[in-house]
């Protein structure tokens, strides 16, 4: 963010209830206790705000403006942040552009004692990078990408390695070699979906 050279705003959450101020953005249905933003960043959509337009849990897009209402006095939420997502096929709030206003969402829910608790807030994180597992679904342009060492879960190389179209749309983070990825053979869910496989197969056959 330094390197854009903008002002960075920092947006903290409403929160009520007992347990809302220290809850974690998992229990705050994926909303931040507080955003640090600023124009040009990138940003990742927390929420479906409309699932067939391309507004989804995970949207990558970059921020064109933070709106605050007049007379905004410190500790306000803004009235929006516009946004512009590369995925969204719906009309853009500029004509001719895919930029959309991203409201203020908030979220309830009940603590163990049966108390209420809310938190209202943007529903955005910085997306200059996200995990193997946020960008399940994601098709991207271009990727910068770290399998690490081992297989933490069956298939993960894969989900990473397929959200490009092309293999010149992908770089790898730091350098392997080919034992990391004869070693997920090695893993008991390969072996149970192997099995899997073959069972199926023979069912085909016998059809």
């Amino acid at each position: 963010m330094l390197g854009l050279k903008q002002p960075v705003v920092r947006i903290e959450s409403v929160n009520v209830g007992k347990e809302a101020f220290t809850a974690d953005k998992d229990c705050a249905g994926g909303l931040e206790r507080i955003l640090y933003l600023c124009k040009g960043s990138h940003v990742m959509l927390t929420s479906n705000l409309w699932k067939s337009k391309g507004l989804v849990n995970g949207a990558l897009g970059i921020i064109h403006d933070i709106i605050f209402a007049p007379n905004t006095t410190s500790g306000d939420l803004p009235l929006c942040i516009l946004v512009e997502f590369k995925m969204y096929t719906g009309s853009g709030y500029l004509s001719g552009t895919k930029i959309v206003p991203i409201p203020v969402l908030k979220h309830t829910w009940t603590d163990f004692n049966g108390g209420a608790n809310s938190r209202s807030q943007i529903p955005l994180v910085l997306g200059f990078g996200i995990t193997i597992h946020k960008s399940q679904g994601l098709t991207l342009p271009c990727l910068v990408l770290d399998i690490g060492s081992s297989e933490f879960a069956t298939g993960l190389a894969y989900v990473g390695l397929s959200r490009v179209k092309a293999y010149k749309d992908l770089m790898f983070n730091s350098s392997f070699d080919f034992e990391r990825l004869k070693a997920v053979r090695k893993s008991k869910r390969y072996n149970e979906r192997m099995l899997e496989e073959a069972r199926l197969s023979l069912l085909s056959l016998n059809l």
